[in-house]
């Protein structure tokens, strides 16, 4: 049960970097912070990571922002 309060918790804080520190839109931002929780996103990994790049985002700076 404890697991279950979590993953909306990390999502939440996941979410929030994701939205400070990257430019897209917001299903986008959401779609990638529930594949960083292992929870159902709407669409696959690798189309969002097209439109991170689309949006100019480097490996580099995506990586940044993932290790926070």
């Amino acid at each position: 049960m404890a697991a279950g309060w979590k993953k909306p918790i990390l999502y939440r804080k996941i979410l929030d970097i994701l939205q400070q520190d990257m430019q897209a839109d917001e299903s986008a931002l959401q779609c990638l912070a529930a594949h960083i929780c292992n929870e159902d996103a709407e669409r696959p990994l690798a189309e969002l990571l097209h439109v991170f790049f689309h949006h100019g985002m480097t490996v580099p700076q995506l990586l940044s922002v993932l290790l926070k």
